[in-house]
């Protein structure tokens, strides 16, 4: 499929699932399903106006049986769709979801706390029919540390890591009975699912969503039985690195005791509003080895003018 023909087709998709009237809407997710099967290898702008598509499209559904549905629709695609298309989608929902939670209103919370607990079950269970690829494990992990269960950034609400907090090891238990059952004996790499937790519990910048990640989800008892041990989070962190930013690590590195940093040097050289230099702009002028040098020939010039 051409390039055009792909955006042509996304753009309808799109239009459609933000459609105002329901049947629109439903044949928009058939459709939808049927062109993630057979697309070929999507770029991330275009699985963002999907998922964007499918955020208004669960924005406009109000009856609960609605809702229900439709959630369970949206999570299949994560299923059926291409594996090459996979990991980017799951990335671009999680995005969407995190950039948009905070226009959602309280009378429309709920219905994406269950697209959250469906989606998660989902990715579980295609992971689950990859045979829990290695590569595939750690990827989902990174995403979830990028996005939902990032420890620092703030603009991730807490609403999120909360709910995921309460459903994520019941998800993965209904995915272990699951493949109990149908006696798919596949080892389940629990230490790789539960790392974005394991780093959110050491590098959390709220202690309460530190304390409940290891109260409600590393002690949870359920994982002791899948052989997963609550690791010591005080030697965790010396294999996580807080994330900083470039130019607080420049500065880090430029600045001594003697020669403060470029960024410091120019905050310092600012006057004040009355024209003046500020007493810690003289201070740090006073202690870089030039001004020393200064000071020195004054002296040795008052001693002589002394004499």
């Amino acid at each position: 499929m051409s390039n055009e023909r792909v955006d042509e087709t996304i753009r309808s998709l799109v239009k459609r699932l933000s459609a105002n009237d329901r049947p629109t809407r439903d044949d928009a997710v058939v459709n939808l399903s049927e062109f993630l099967k057979s697309s070929g290898p999507l770029v991330e702008i275009d699985l963002l106006k999907i998922c964007k598509g499918l955020y208004f499209c669960m924005w406009m559904s109000d009856r609960p049986r609605t809702q229900q549905r439709l959630a369970n629709d949206i999570a299949e695609l994560l299923v059926i769709v291409e594996e090459d298309n996979l990991l980017a989608l799951i990335r671009a929902v999680w995005e969407t979801l995190c950039r948009e939670w905070s226009s959602i209103d309280v009378l429309r919370i709920d219905k994406y706390y269950l697209l959250i607990r469906r989606i998660v079950a989902a990715s579980f269970r295609r992971l689950e029919k990859m045979s829990w690829k290695a590569s595939a494990v750690s990827k989902y992990s990174q995403i979830l540390s990028e996005f939902p269960l990032h420890p620092t950034n703030l603009r991730v609400p807490d609403g999120i890591r909360y709910h995921l907090v309460d459903i994520y090891v019941d998800e993965l238990e209904k995915v272990v009975v699951e493949s109990h059952s149908s006696k798919r004996n596949t080892a389940i790499p629990v230490d790789g699912l539960l790392a974005p937790f394991e780093r959110i519990a050491v590098l959390g910048i709220s202690k309460v969503v530190r304390k409940r990640v290891v109260e409600e989800v590393l002690a949870d008892p359920r994982l002791a039985k899948l052989g997963y041990q609550v690791p010591d989070l005080r030697k965790l962190k010396d294999t996580f690195v807080r994330p900083h930013s470039a130019e607080a690590t420049s500065d880090a590195e430029e600045e001594t005791p003697d020669q403060p940093s470029p960024a410091k040097r120019q905050r310092l050289s600012k006057p004040s509003r009355s024209g003046k230099l500020s007493k810690a702009t003289s201070m740090a002028n006073l202690k870089s080895p030039r001004a020393s040098r200064a000071l020195a020939v004054d002296d040795a010039e008052w001693n002589g003018f002394s004499d």
